[in-house]
């Protein structure tokens, strides 16, 4: 039997028509794709409740739909659509056809974010914190279409923060660290901060405890804190020098303590399933202003009817004492003047004395009251004389605002004829310790030049003696004041960088002022300016604005080094330096 062509095409017609009709009949497949159905309105920010339908709904197909973003064609939370539905809250709405001979449609989807007027809400974070043993993908979510998200790892508010990062997606946190997050409306303003702590630790070690301060040389006591210590786990330290994971001095630590002595604080912390860390060590050092001896002034005070030689005593080889006149305290006092010898009071005066050590600093301070004969003070002043004549014609004439005025006069006068005697005084003693060739004396004679007039020529002449006896170091002076340091300033790459802490407490900030955290930022607030520092950074931040430097801020022996000129940008400091002597004068 022969078949022609024309009835070999129309067989094939016919097997194509049954094999698709078979093929209809198995679950699962589809012969053509099922329109996906229309969510109304499609998602979007809103300040009530939305009706919410589902259209494009062919005759004889059914709609399912979620509200809590899972997959309608898999979700057991799946809803047969019926009628228009209410969503009152910030939900995700999905839904999708169910056609009995094609199967299922495409999934549509919209987010609505509902809120009350005028409030951003804030984001979430997920995963919301929580301990772990390696490093975490972690995701913002909660964010309306049109707002943006800020956040930090280091614990700082994203809101304000000059470390705060624009979310563009999943970010990772490798390490232990806090991440706050924050919504920013450009109408309404920035949402509530979300806070998440991340503790990261490899199995079966446990985190070293950070001790702050670093270690140092103080003055007075110092309260101590130590952190960086995981959920769950618990820190101890000695302050004798033993190992505390070992030691029977061992404390718990519970909060801050004091060290009030020279001593070595030791810390490790310890998971009962770990065990413990390794140990953090810094070294203390307190000098005692009570580790020098105060001197004596002879005669100690008293009534006298004429001038009297004062001579002060018990004054430690290699130290210096050093007195005032006018009742103000030597140790920080301007018109204080290096005893080196016999001294007259011609007049009724305050005298007060310190002895002062290169090592332990100042004795206390001891004084004595003199009294003497009627106060002649300024009286070989012509211009002195008639203020006092013109001062006791107001107060006769019962002109009290004039008087006043007078008397503001008179006292400025004083000032400056005691200032300028003094500083001729202390320039004459300059000139006999450099013919004598006592150096060390005619430091100290420029030194209180320097606090007294601040002169480029005083700067000059102690870089010339430094130059002469080898000191190679950076001498730092702060309003005339030299600075001591424990870690000294280094020179990197033709740049001078000096500890920044030391810096800021010479400007009146204490060390409350100032923190450190564990990523090596250091936070420091300047009255309602704050500045933010990152180690090996190109820019410092002073209230989110970035001032580049040429030569990175580094942390050098524990203290974080930053360059001269950022102390003139983030202080607001005229910074002048002396080659000579290596001499840094801020003023």
């Amino acid at each position: 039997m022969f078949i022609t062509k024309r009835s070999k095409w129309f067989s094939m017609l016919v097997l194509a028509a049954v094999l698709m009709s078979t093929l209809a009949m198995q679950p699962g497949v589809a012969m053509a794709s099922t329109q996906a159905p229309v969510i109304t309105p499609g998602g979007g920010t809103f300040t009530s409740a939305q009706n919410v339908t589902i259209n494009n709904i062919p005759d004889g197909d059914q709609a399912y739909y979620t509200i809590d973003g899972s997959n309608p064609t898999s979700s057991t939370t799946a809803v047969l659509y019926s009628d228009a539905f209410t969503v009152s809250e910030s939900k995700t709405v999905k839904a999708a056809v169910l056609d009995s001979m094609s199967g299922w449609s495409r999934i549509a989807s919209a987010a609505f974010v509902i809120r009350d007027e005028d409030t951003v809400q804030a984001p979430g974070i997920y995963p919301n914190g929580g301990t772990f043993t390696s490093a975490r993908n972690v995701t913002l979510n909660n964010i309306s279409a049109g707002d943006q998200a800020y956040y930090t790892t280091d614990g700082s508010n994203p809101t304000s923060s000059a470390t705060a990062t624009l979310y563009a997606g999943p970010f990772t946190v490798s390490e232990s660290e806090t991440v706050k997050a924050a919504t920013n409306d450009p109408a309404v303003g920035w949402s509530t901060v979300t806070t998440a702590v991340f503790v990261i630790k490899v199995q079966n070690t446990v985190l070293t405890p950070i001790i702050y301060p670093h270690g140092g040389t103080f003055s007075t006591a110092q309260n101590v804190t130590i952190s960086n210590i995981s959920t769950g786990d618990s820190a101890y330290y000695t302050t004798d020098g033993s190992n505390p994971a070992s030691s029977a001095t061992a404390i718990l630590y519970a909060g801050p303590f004091t060290v009030s002595e020279s001593e070595t604080v030791k810390a490790a912390a310890h998971d009962a399933t770990a065990g413990w860390s390794s140990v953090a060590s810094v070294a203390f050092t307190i000098n005692a202003s009570s580790l020098v001896e105060a001197p004596v002034i002879d005669p100690n005070g008293g009534t006298f009817s004429s001038a009297r030689s004062v001579t002060i005593g018990n004054i430690p080889d290699d130290d210096y004492a050093y007195y005032t006149t006018d009742g103000s305290n030597p140790t920080t006092s301007s018109t204080a003047v290096i005893y080196d010898g016999a001294f007259t009071v011609d007049q009724s005066e305050k005298v007060m004395a310190a002895n002062h050590d290169a090592v332990n600093g100042w004795s206390t301070v001891v004084s004595a009251n003199f009294v003497v004969g009627e106060d002649q003070t300024g009286s070989t002043s012509d211009d002195l004389a008639q203020l006092k004549e013109e001062f006791a014609d107001a107060v006769n004439n019962n002109q009290m605002a004039q008087a006043m005025r007078i008397l503001q006069e008179i006292k400025q006068l004083k000032k400056h004829n005691t200032s300028e005697d003094h500083l001729n005084k202390l320039k004459e003693q300059l000139i006999s310790a450099v013919d004598s060739n006592n150096w060390n004396k005619a430091q100290a004679f420029l030194k209180q030049i320097i606090k007294l007039e601040g002169s480029d020529w005083a700067y000059s002449q102690l870089g010339k003696i430094y130059q002469q006896e080898g000191n190679d170091n950076v001498n730092v002076f702060s309003n005339g004041d030299q600075l001591d340091f424990d870690v000294q300033p280094i020179i990197v790459n033709g740049r001078t960088l000096i500890p920044i802490r030391k810096i800021a407490n010479a400007f009146g900030l204490s060390d409350n002022d100032i923190q450190w955290d564990p990523k090596g930022i250091v936070t420091i607030k300047n009255g309602s300016n704050k500045i933010s520092i990152g180690e090996n950074a190109q820019q410092i931040y002073l209230d989110g604005v970035a001032y580049p430097i040429d030569v990175p801020a580094q942390v050098h022996n524990g203290r974080m080094m930053i360059p001269l000129k950022a102390v003139g940008q983030l202080f607001h400091k005229k910074v002048q330096w002396y080659p000579n002597g290596n001499i840094v004068a801020i003023s």
